[in-house]
Parts: C-alpha cells; sequence; structure tokens
C-alpha cells in the first residue's frame, strides 16, 4: 500500500516551491518517506521539524487484529489539519482495548522486599504498575512473605519439605523422617491356614498367620486343605496296632500323653489312629487308688514349645528362652560375634520386633561376623585376631550440591549410616563436612549467591552424620562448582604460602548471580589436628572448577596437596567427571578417582577401603 501525503503546509511559497523540484526529479518518489526523505535532502526541511506539526499514533478501524497508524497534524491551523498519515501497521505488544493483562503478578521492589503489581497495556505497550510490597505472613511457598530474609522459616515439616509429612512404607527407609524406619506397618494377610496379620521389618513383609507345610502323619492337617494325613502313607499300619506313640497334641490338655494305631473293624482290615489321650488311658495301674482317669491330663514333663501345658500348670509355653545364633558356630563368642536370644510364644520361637508384634525366629541381639574384618581396633570378623587399629585421622567430606547428585548423595547418606554400627563412638576419628554451591537468594542485591560453606568442621562422628543428613536432596541446584577453591582453601592452613595468594583475590560476580564463602575466604580453617592422618573426599559430577579471581589452577591444589604430609585426596565423580579429574588424579600419587554409584551398598564398600587405605595403622 502507497502511504497517503497530504502536505498541506501555511507557507505556500516554499510549499510551491517543493512541488515544482519535485515534479523535476527524474525518478518520483513512490511514497511518502521517499517525499519526506527528497524534501530533507533538498530543502533541509520536515514536517516533523515544524513546532507546529504533532504526530501520534492511532489505532486502525475495521480489520480483524489490532493494528495502528502515524497521523501528524499541524496544530497552528484552525482548524487544525493532517499532513501525514500513515499505513495500518501490526506492531503492538498487547492489545489496547484490554488494560489489565494480569493482576497482583510477583514482584520484589527496590527495598528487596516482596510485592505485587499489575501487568497493564497502554497505548499498545506492555507496562507494569509500580511493585507494593506486600509483607504477609509466611507461607510454605519458597518466598520470603513476610519480609524478614528468611523463606519458609516454621513452615516445613520434619523432612524440610512443604506440606504433609510424607507417610511410613515398607522400604527400610524413614520417609516421616521421624528417626524410625518402618515403624508401626501393620496389615492383615492370609495363608491357606488361617488370616493374621503382617508387619515391616527390614522393608519386607513377614506374615505371622500360620503357615502350611507338608503333611505328616500326625492326626493333623499339616498343609491345611482341609484333610488330614491325606496322601502319605502313616505308621498307622496292622503290625502298629497297639503301639503306643507319645504325643502332646488337642485334646491332651496338659503334660505328655500317647496316641495308637487300632483297628476300624472286626476283621481288622483297615485302621485309624486314636486321638492323643493321657497316659492313665493306656495305663490303668498307673490310676492312683480312688481316682478316676481322666483322658484329658497327661504325664507332666519340663515345658517345651508347643503351645501345649506340658507341666499342667495351666501356663503354655511360659518361661521358655533360647539362644539363637545363625553365624558360622565357630565364631560364635569370637571378637565382636555374640549370641541373641529367642522366647515361645503360641509354639512358636521368636522375638517382638522393636517393641511390637512377634516374629518367628527373630534372634534379638545377635552379632555375626564381617565378612572381613574392618579397620576399628576390634575383631569383627569373629576369627580370633584384631588385625588392623586406627590410627588419629582426620576427614574432610567436600561435597557438590548440584542438582545431577542427589541420588548419588542419598547413597552416600545410606553408606554412611551404617558407619554408626562400628566407628560412631571411635574418638580417633574426627569428620568434617564442605558444602559446594549452596544457593541462597541476596535480598541486598536481588541475585543468586552461590556459597562455598563450612557446613561442619572436624568433630564427632555424630555430629557429622547429623550434619549430612540434613542435606535436602529435593531442593539441590547448585550453579557454581567452586570445587577447586573448596580444596585450596580446605588446606591452606596445612602448608607455607602456596603458589595462590588468597588475601588479594576477589570472588567471581556474573551470570545473574555472585560467589562467596562462609566464613569469609580470609578466615577459613579447618581445624586439622597436628597428629593426625588427613583424608580429602570430595563428591562432584562436574570438572574442576575455580570462582575466585584469579582462578586458582589444577597446578595450585596439586601443590598444596604434594606439600603436606599424611595426606590423601579422593575424587568421587561421574558421568563427565571422569573426564575431567583424569588428569588431575594422575598428577599425583597422593590423588585417586573413585566412580560415584546411587547404590548404598556399593559406596559403603568405596569408603571402607578409603578407610582401610588411609586411617589404618599396623597390626
Amino acid at each position: 500500500m502507497k502511504r497517503i501525503l497530504l502536505l498541506l503546509l501555511i507557507l505556500t511559497s516554499s510549499c510551491s516551491n517543493k512541488e515544482e523540484r519535485l515534479a523535476e526529479t527524474s525518478t518520483a518518489p513512490q511514497d511518502i518517506q521517499d517525499v519526506v526523505d527528497t524534501v530533507i535532502e533538498e530543502d533541509t526541511y520536515s514536517i516533523w521539524e515544524d513546532p507546529c506539526v504533532n504526530c501520534d499514533w492511532y489505532f486502525c478501524e475495521d480489520l480483524s487484529e489490532v493494528w495502528r497508524k502515524q497521523i501528524c497534524t499541524n496544530e497552528c491551523n484552525d482548524p487544525k489539519t493532517i499532513v501525514f498519515e500513515g499505513e495500518c501497521e501490526q506492531q503492538l505488544e498487547c492489545n489496547p482495548t484490554q488494560y489489565l493483562i494480569e493482576k497482583d503478578a510477583p514482584c520484589v521492589n527496590d527495598a528487596g522486599e516482596p510485592g505485587l503489581q499489575d501487568k497493564v497495556c497502554v497505548k499498545g505497550l506492555i507496562q507494569y504498575t509500580d511493585c507494593i510490597a506486600n509483607c504477609t505472613e509466611e507461607v510454605c511457598d519458597g518466598l520470603d512473605n513476610d519480609c524478614d530474609g528468611e523463606v519458609d522459616e516454621g513452615q516445613l515439616n520434619a523432612c524440610g519439605l512443604c506440606g504433609v509429612v510424607p507417610p511410613e512404607i515398607c522400604d527400610n527407609i524413614d520417609n516421616d523422617c521421624d528417626g524410625l524406619t518402618d515403624e508401626d506397618l501393620v496389615q492383615a494377610c492370609s495363608t491357606a491356614c488361617e488370616t493374621d496379620l503382617e508387619y515391616c521389618i527390614a522393608g519386607e513383609w513377614l506374615c505371622t498367620a500360620k503357615k502350611p507345610f507338608d503333611e505328616v502323619c500326625d492326626g493333623l492337617d499339616n498343609d491345611c486343605d482341609g484333610e488330614i494325613d491325606e496322601g502319605i502313607e502313616c505308621f498307622c499300619q496292622e503290625k502298629d496296632v497297639g503301639v503306643l506313640v507319645p504325643c502332646t497334641e488337642s485334646p491332651l490338655v496338659c503334660g505328655e500323653g500317647y496316641k495308637t494305631c487300632e483297628c476300624e473293624d472286626q476283621t481288622c482290615t483297615s485302621f485309624k489312629m486314636t486321638d492323643c489321650l493321657a497316659s492313665c488311658h493306656w495305663f490303668p495301674d498307673f490310676v492312683p487308688e480312688g481316682e478316676k482317669c481322666d483322658p484329658y491330663l497327661g504325664k507332666i514333663v519340663d515345658e517345651d514349645c508347643n503351645n501345649h501345658d506340658d507341666n499342667c500348670n495351666q501356663l503354655i509355653d511360659e518361661d521358655l528362652y533360647s539362644i539363637c545364633y545363625s553365624g558360622p558356630p565357630e565364631t560364635l563368642g569370637v571378637g565382636i560375634c555374640v549370641p541373641g536370644g529367642l522366647y515361645c510364644k503360641e509354639g512358636v520361637w521368636g522375638n517382638d520386633f522393636d517393641g511390637g508384634a512377634f516374629v518367628p525366629d527373630l534372634c534379638l541381639g545377635e552379632v555375626t561376623p564381617l565378612s572381613e574384618d574392618i579397620c576399628n581396633g576390634e575383631d569383627t570378623n569373629c576369627d580370633g585376631i584384631i588385625e588392623k587399629e586406627l590410627d588419629p585421622t582426620d576427614i574432610l567430606f567436600i561435597v557438590d550440591l548440584s542438582g545431577s547428585m542427589i541420588d548419588d548423595i542419598n547413597a552416600v547418606t545410606s553408606a554412611l549410616s551404617q558407619f554408626a554400627l562400628y566407628y560412631s563412638d571411635s574418638e580417633v576419628l574426627q569428620w568434617g563436612l564442605v558444602f559446594i554451591a549452596l544457593e541462597e537468594y541476596d535480598k541486598s542485591t536481588g541475585m543468586n549467591v552461590e556459597k562455598l560453606k563450612i557446613e561442619i568442621n572436624l568433630t564427632d562422628f555424630e555430629s557429622f552424620m547429623m550434619a549430612f543428613a540434613s542435606i535436602d536432596t529435593t531442593k539441590m541446584d547448585g550453579g557454581d562448582e567452586q570445587s577447586l577453591d573448596a580444596i585450596y582453601l580446605s588446606l591452606q592452613n596445612l602448608f607455607g604460602a602456596g603458589t595462590y595468594d588468597i588475601s588479594s583475590a576477589a570472588w567471581f560476580s556474573g551470570w545473574g548471580g555472585i560467589n562467596s564463602s562462609e566464613p569469609e575466604k580470609e578466615n577459613w580453617s579447618i581445624n586439622w589436628r597436628e597428629d593426625a592422618k588427613r583424608v580429602v573426599i570430595l563428591f562432584t559430577d562436574e570438572e574442576p572448577q575455580s570462582y575466585l579471581v584469579p582462578k586458582v589452577t589444577q597446578n595450585d591444589v596439586l601443590s598444596a596437596i604434594e606439600a603436606i604430609p599424611d595426606l590423601s585426596f579422593y575424587v568421587f565423580t561421574a558421568g563427565f567427571g571422569n573426564l575431567y579429574w583424569d588428569d588431575f588424579v594422575i598428577s599425583s600419587a597422593k590423588t585417586k578417582m573413585e566412580q560415584l554409584s546411587s547404590s548404598a551398598e556399593e559406596m559403603y564398600g568405596k569408603l571402607l577401603s578409603v578407610l582401610d587405605e588411609t586411617a589404618c595403622g599396623e597390626n
């Protein structure tokens, strides 16, 4: 479409001169902008330079979409006249007929406080109203609702999450975060014999209902199919007629009785087993004079675990205890290996699990040998030899909190929990924890902060485990992995001046975030003991990185490691990290690389190997 040029200028002489010059132009302009450019070029005059001319954008009518065009008018004319009208152009950001686009959109004002603002359309352009602070009562939404600098304080459940605590399920995991595992889990279960309850033990359901077993010749329905002694050849044959067999089953009330095989007919061609009756039924001479033989009272014997009153004291299976041990017999009583105990309940040996349901064959309190002797100063494989004792050792974990590490961190947490069985009371080991890429929001700057933080300095295992278990893997989302910075800062009080000047360095800020450390790098200090070995274990799936300016290099870190006596460095990594750290670990005999795993069992084995290589002394 050609633009329409309406030049109605009061200065007629100027206008006539322009028209004559335009007419003489060999190539006539095709639209208004060509005309204007020509006028400006030849006459250095434009309608837009005229103080009387006002240009604005107006909406086009009778079009299916929102369009606008530019119209210029001479305000000095009376009435004012149009001097330029452009084409309709589709170039608006929003529909001008709809003022309010979004109401109460979240925002942060200049003071760093959360607030609300409206998103509006003004003359086809998207604009925002002022951000009005909206400090309200704190709710669990990941925002600082009450503007106190903290997020979701007092709102998180026991698991550190919003909402209701997850219910406990049978998986050997503390789902509801109450310090107990699989507690109070019970449900109905059935076997061919009966319906009873089943309980969760160590992540598996155990049904306490009576289980069927192969039929035996005892006058009972052992396989719970409604038939007795079916499909088997009992001892009740012609040759067995009159032979007494000791028994304790019903209908005998107490003691030990007898049953026998007898003929079912006069010809004695078929046979049956009698009920279990008292001995006086079979030996009348045993009946005291003047007393009647009671077929339901048997011979008094010692109480046995058979759900029967053997000693005729009107109690069943009372005071019956037995030792138990599932390890190799030769290991019982050697080293850490001790037996457990069982008690009898309704004819079954077992124990109450965790103060709750009775569990058959649960040997409570037993300690069986480990597959190999671990390094804790005790005979843990129960072979009679204390093979290894621990040397004083400081162990520092440096953990990358990037989101891709969630499964691996969960596996490490589970593996470390197994250490409590053997290392929790050890005074010779000290444990520390440093976090990489701990992401926080700084309201003073309105930017995300990637922190390098000493979560817990070298301390006892229990305190270390509480800090490690507090990692909220559901919110792991770090960006800047300051791995080289973490290693160098953590070792700086063990070597001399080193190759890097920490005091003159600064943290990098950029890419929408800033870096820092807690404590400040100048006050960063791990409490290494003078007389102890040192072990640094890094967990990461990223390449070696530094966010100090100038950067800490791999050579800086390697030089520090080499300068420190009795130091071992391990990097547990995965994915691309295997490639990135390969050159690093082969550059020093003090460094090793291990593969990260989401298997808790595998990680436990790897960490045991680290202790065996570093903390174990001589026999």
